[in-house]
């Protein structure tokens, strides 16, 4: 077994021991090739160690102390089966190094393995198995959603698909939430946080789950750097004006948000490379042809570009996606000016803004988005 020690810290909570404590790491990888190795990489006192061991029997072991609990990663270092040449493929997991003995179980790949037998890794073994199937049902509505668009299938079908998604996107929240809530006196809880709360999707959420944490995680220097961040999500919360920019349209001509003054509208993120906003724009359009007569407009601003994709990728999806209202975009990928001054993490986005220039709601999509629409018109 090989250990080094380089002078780096894992920025990852952490909670510290009054000294160090042992802990064991029992793996199982079935179908192991003989000669991969596994390297182990976690901070403890300040140090990043890195340490490594065979694979033997498809078994490997790790055995040593922390002085604090916090994440660690597990690399297998994969071999050609016949020349036993290392092949390069990134192949990690990340688990929670705690005092205790650590299980790990896995067949091929170690990226899927199950990790058990503490109480962190227990816990977070759990959420995994809760959200396996609801990430997996994510994945096969979103190419379901794909295939009905590319085949211009009928708008009840469609319109089935997405709220088929939204449900299963509503389960997930509701799985996550309990977690974090159910954690929140845990460091597993701020991870948690902010693993899977997307901070553009639903800001309110965000910031609720992060003051519900317990005194003893929010004072810890991860979640107050955490907080800090919190400070740009809320230039862009509801019932903030909206930051004003100019973007070139698809012709080059300068366009500004301020232009629309006087309209409700929704400035819509998306990219022509991006599957679910490609799988929400048959519901833009249709919201578009709906609206378009009453005091309503949308601004879409393209992340395409930045070496992602070309100027010919963005007008070949407005194109092929029928998006008949104003698109801009500097063409600079996720540099993309207005994308950095709304603070974009992931698209799709966007912010209904009103006639003031005021943020009025953030990324509703679907019934939600027609729903608030035609409460602002039913009149």
């Amino acid at each position: 077994m090989f250990k080094k020690y380089l002078w780096i810290a894992f920025t990852v909570p952490t909670m510290v021991f009054a000294q160090e404590k042992k802990f064991e790491i029992r793996g199982k990888i079935e179908n192991a090739v003989p000669g991969e190795k596994v390297f182990l990489s976690y901070s403890s006192a300040g140090q990043l160690i890195v340490d490594s061991t065979s694979v033997i029997n498809d078994s490997f072991r790790f055995d040593g102390t922390v002085s604090q609990t916090g994440k660690a990663y597990l690399q297998l270092r994969h071999v050609n089966p016949e020349t036993h040449a290392p092949v390069n493929v990134n192949d990690y997991t990340v688990i929670w190094l705690e005092p205790g003995t650590i299980n790990l179980a896995a067949k091929d790949d170690i990226k899927y393995a199950r990790v058990n037998g503490t109480s962190l890794n227990d816990k977070e073994q759990s959420l995994h198995d809760n959200l396996s199937p609801l990430l997996i049902k994510k994945m096969k509505l979103q190419q379901a959603i794909e295939i009905t668009n590319k085949n211009n299938a009928d708008t009840n079908q469609t319109d089935s698909l997405q709220n088929a998604y939204y449900a299963n996107a509503k389960e997930t929240d509701s799985v996550i939430d309990a977690y974090i809530t159910g954690n929140r006196n845990s460091i597993i809880a701020l991870e948690a946080l902010k693993t899977y709360v997307n901070p553009t999707d639903d800001p309110k959420r965000l910031i609720a789950l992060f003051d519900q944490l317990g005194d003893s995680v929010r004072d810890t220097k991860e979640a107050k750097y955490y907080n800090e961040t919190l400070s740009d999500i809320r230039k862009t919360a509801a019932g903030i004006q909206a930051p004003v920019f100019s973007l070139p349209d698809i012709s080059g001509k300068k366009v500004s948000l301020s232009d629309f003054r006087g309209k409700y509208v929704l400035l819509d993120f998306w990219a022509s490379w991006c599957m679910p906003c490609r799988a929400e724009n048959p519901n833009l359009v249709k919201i578009y042809n709906q609206y378009k007569g009453e005091n309503f407009a949308i601004l879409s601003v393209s992340l395409d570009g930045g070496g992602l994709t070309t100027k010919q990728n963005w007008l070949n999806a407005i194109k092929k996606d029928g998006l008949e209202w104003t698109q801009v975009s500097d063409l600079q990928g996720w540099k993309n000016k207005a994308a950095q001054l709304y603070k974009i993490k992931s698209v799709p986005a966007n912010f209904l803004i009103d006639p003031k220039g005021k943020i009025i709601a953030k990324n509703l999509r679907g019934n939600e988005l027609a729903k608030k629409l035609y409460n602002l018109f039913k009149s």
